[in-house]
């Protein structure tokens, strides 16, 4: 079964980068990209994504919103928030909107390894 990936990313050389990884390492990947929250939500309100890609850089806290309504009408989707600084409550604690983590920047190695233990292991 395809799965299919959000990238919610507002650096578009980042953005472009995040998706040709996912096209190359990922074949059977379906791949959607969005520069900000607005273009984010359209897609998210239109298709189930299995995981989804959150810049923590999106206007504000808009990122917020966005994984709130990501949580609202995909409970199952998982989200893996891009980001400069963790953002309370720490992973792991109860509350804790996002599946996981990462932090920019971050390597190819890094990136992947999450990804496959989002989608295939089971995450806390």
């Amino acid at each position: 079964m395809q799965k299919c990936v959000l990238i919610i990313e507002t650096e578009a050389e980042l953005r472009f980068l995040l998706k040709r990884v996912f096209e190359t390492e990922y074949a059977n990947f379906q791949v959607a990209t969005a520069a900000d929250s607005f273009k984010a939500l359209g897609r998210l309100l239109q298709q189930h994504f299995d995981l989804v890609l959150l810049d923590q850089n999106v206007l504000g806290e808009e990122w917020l919103e966005v994984a709130q309504t990501i949580r609202a009408v995909w409970p199952d989707s998982r989200i893996l928030l891009l980001g400069g600084e963790e953002p309370l409550p720490a992973a792991g604690k109860e509350g804790w909107i996002f599946d996981d983590f990462i932090q920019k920047p971050f390597t190819q190695d890094q990136l992947l390894n999450t990804v496959e233990h989002l989608l295939v292991g089971q995450h806390p």
